[in-house]
């Protein structure tokens, strides 16, 4: 316009627009097109046959690396600080070099980006990376996008316009136009949706205290976990221009805008010393608003994520604010289940042929849906081609068993027809007698009638042909001690039957509900089962099954055996439950109060679901979920 009321009074300072098109035209023509549609810069393939294959972009210059991630652990919100901060300093970014976490739905990703082709560097980085993420090498991120429109050259009119108001010399820069438009078509396309974003951070800075950081952080981060695609970029940034701004503002003039940049950048000094973090420029992208970050929707996201131009100052503690490290799952080629959902409303699932273990502990206080919770898992279990074995000494089990056509055996009134000869062949079984001090073991099934007869029954040989089988012993429900002993009988039974397969994948889940029962504060032989238990968890995983403790505490087992499980689940409940779970097994705050806001599944009906509520945590691997489990109506009778 300036130019345009020069030109008035001399027509040639027309001819100014076409140098504004050759220095801006990019800028302004990526802005206009942007309005319509999205567009990002056109990327080739390089590299391939070096290992580290990259996404080049000819006309900005940068190269881009992509590993799929998966974390190692899984922290949300001021948890994650140390750890992000021990891997940014690890990393040390240099000069045109961008780090960027990306997620799309179930997929998380992460980006190197960097102006040199430099593959000494790239291994570097990875190195540095591995230590946070599993990952996994992605071909070269070219995409798949559509050719920049033709209507793209419809933009030449704003110089038609242009003319009116400065003159015919104004139509000069019109060729110059034409050429800056076949130029953005070759380089730049229109991305697939699943690649675009559509909200980008505006702000120039973020600069909340650090008491402030620690009460948005959580809530910026879940903001992000809820969000089905987002990215966050960032890059290093001199300390000593903080420094500089931080002096510069501190000798101004006595304005008020002075007195506001003064907090500002003070706080960011504060940080940069009294907590140790480190200046850094940092962009966002999503797919929603988040106001506390200045997430808004801007048609130029897609384009920037590319670009990377229009970065805030933040610092490293800012990146607190993303869920860099929350979410991870164990990765491997083999069935998954899909046990829960996170408190972002995710689906949780579980490769159940990669777990490194053979037993999971399920941890709770009566009445917040235990046995529901294992039952609803066990029907996805046996859907995923799983036999599932059940010890049920309340009958918890028996609506699931008529759900997948399960044999129910009353124990011990009916006990398989193979128990006596299986037990006659294990040491563990004699180690047990020796244990109770027992001197008539050596005929096997004289020994097992003798303890029936105890209880009034006569024990009939069944076949076990089922492929899922309940074990009921709620007959014994009224001593405590009987049904203790034949707990630990069938427990001895079930492990050395089912140790004669080899398999590598999952064919068998034993489940013992009230483990307290085989614990050695429970019955007198509990040294010998816990020294099975012992072998089984160390060797155990090569015969293709897996045993599931329930307990109502999780002083029940040996500390080492909850502590090694490869599914650890912690139900809510009581602030003394609470606490004592959490000193045990090493949980945080965040977890704590979780599970003290925890629902009973019939509080949860209320809303049209019962749900249970825990902590949901994977070896080997520390991954952590706060989840919901979905339980199925139909294993519990209506009252």
């Amino acid at each position: 316009m300036v130019a345009a009321l020069i030109a008035r009074a001399w027509p040639p300072a027309a001819l100014l627009a076409a140098l504004a098109v050759v220095a801006w035209g990019e800028d302004l023509l990526l802005w206009m097109y942007t309005r319509l549609r999205p567009a990002e810069p056109r990327r080739v393939a390089v590299g391939e046959e070096s290992g580290f294959p990259a996404a080049y972009d000819p006309k900005n210059k940068l190269y881009h690396w992509l590993w799929l991630a998966e974390p190692t652990r899984s922290v949300l919100g001021m948890e994650s600080e140390v750890v992000e901060h021990e891997m940014y300093h690890k990393l040390a970014l240099r000069r045109g070099e961008w780090l960027t976490f990306i997620v799309f739905g179930p997929d998380k990703y992460v980006r190197f980006t960097s102006a040199a082709y430099d593959l000494a560097r790239v291994r570097e980085v990875e190195r540095a990376l591995s230590e946070y993420y599993v990952l996994t090498r992605m071909k070269a991120w070219v995409g798949t996008g559509r050719p920049i429109s033709k209507a793209a050259y419809l933009t030449s009119l704003w110089l038609v316009f242009y003319a009116g108001l400065a003159g015919p010399f104004a139509l000069f820069a019109l060729p110059v136009w034409l050429w800056r438009v076949r130029q953005f078509r070759r380089h730049y396309v229109e991305p697939v949706e699943l690649t675009s974003f559509t909200h980008k951070i505006t702000a120039d800075a973020l600069t909340a205290s650090r008491h402030t950081l620690e009460m948005i952080a959580p809530a910026d981060a879940a903001a992000f976990a809820a969000m089905e695609k987002w990215a966050v970029a960032f890059t290093d940034r001199a300390p000593a221009e903080v420094a500089k701004r931080f002096s510069k503002t501190y000798e101004g003039r006595d304005t008020a805008k002075r007195l506001i940049n003064l907090t500002k950048w003070g706080e960011h000094v504060t940080r940069m010393y009294a907590y140790n973090e480190r200046p850094i420029a940092l962009y966002a992208f999503g797919s929603a608003p988040v106001y506390s970050l200045s997430l808004t929707r801007d048609n130029l996201a897609a384009a920037e994520f590319w670009l990377l131009r229009e970065e805030a100052k933040a610092l490293t503690g800012d990146l607190c604010r993303f869920p860099l490290m929350y979410g991870g799952k164990l990765l491997g080629s083999s069935r998954e289940v899909q046990l829960a959902v996170d408190k972002f409303g995710r689906p949780v699932a579980v490769p159940i042929d990669s777990l490194p273990t053979v037993h999971s502990v399920i941890i709770g206080p009566s009445g917040m849906g235990k046995s529901w919770t294992v039952a609803t898992w066990l029907l996805k279990l046996a859907e995923a081609g799983v036999r599932v074995v059940v010890v049920d000494p309340h009958g918890d089990y028996l609506y699931w068993a008529g759900i997948v056509g399960a044999q129910v055996l009353k124990v011990p009134g009916e006990v398989p027809d193979d128990l006596a000869e299986v037990l006659r062949q294990s040491q563990w079984f004699k180690r047990l007698l020796a244990e109770l001090g027992s001197t008539d073991g050596a005929d096997v099934a004289k020994w097992l009638e003798q303890r029936a007869a105890e209880k009034g029954l006569s024990p009939r040989a069944v076949p076990v042909s089922g492929r899922h089988v309940v074990f009921d012993i709620t007959a014994l429900s009224a001593d405590s001690a009987a049904q203790m002993l034949w707990a630990a009988v069938l427990l001895i039974y079930l492990v050395s039957r089912y140790m004669r397969e080899k398999s590598e994948k999952l064919q068998t889940v034993i489940v013992f509900d009230e483990a307290r029962l085989l614990s050695k504060h429970g019955v007198r032989g509990g040294e010998t089962l816990i020294a099975m238990i012992e072998d089984l968890v160390q060797g155990g995983r090569k015969f293709g099954f897996g045993v599931w403790f329930i307990l109502q505490l999780e002083t029940q087992l040996p500390h080492d055996l909850v502590r090694s499980a490869a599914i650890q689940l912690i139900l809510g409940g009581n602030e003394m439950f609470v606490k004592g779970a959490a000193q045990s097994l090493y949980l945080e705050q965040a977890d704590v109060n979780f599970l003290l806001a925890a629902r009973t599944p019939g509080e949860a009906a209320l809303g049209g679901q019962p749900t249970a509520m825990g902590v949901l945590r994977m070896a080997p691997r520390n991954i952590k979920y706060h989840v919901y489990i979905p339980l199925d109506r139909r294993l519990k009778p209506q009252r």
